[in-house]
């Protein structure tokens, strides 16, 4: 059976709020999350983006990386990093941000493995 990676006009919008919220409470441009940039806030955000966009969604990682024009492995490592970036980060922020998204995205189950953290 073939996977679809075809997206579905809501999946896509799904995809852009979550891009729009981690950009708002980040304050990273939506078109620096969505770009290449290799600093550090920028990988931050970006990779907050994708770890909600397949928590939150549920779709496969292969149409999440579609939408974000990336390999899905790029995906793989960023949902395995998140946790050890909040850790990285000594004044917090990513944390705060983590919850912050989460709680706005009404997604308790992303808060309960930050207390894990």
């Amino acid at each position: 059976m073939k996977m679809k990676t075809e997206l579905k006009p809501e999946d896509e919008e799904m995809m852009r709020q979550i891009v729009e919220l981690v950009s708002e409470q980040t304050y990273i441009p939506v078109k620096d999350i969505l770009g290449k940039s290799r600093r550090e806030d920028r990988v931050d955000a970006r990779h907050l983006a994708w770890f909600f966009t397949v928590k939150h969604s549920g779709l496969p990682l292969i149409v999440v990386a579609k939408y974000f024009q990336v390999q899905h492995s790029a995906i793989v490592y960023a949902l395995k990093n998140v946790a050890y970036r909040v850790l990285l980060h000594k004044n917090k922020k990513m944390e705060r941000d983590m919850r912050f998204i989460a709680q706005e995205l009404k997604c308790p189950e992303i808060t309960e493995e930050l207390e894990v953290v």
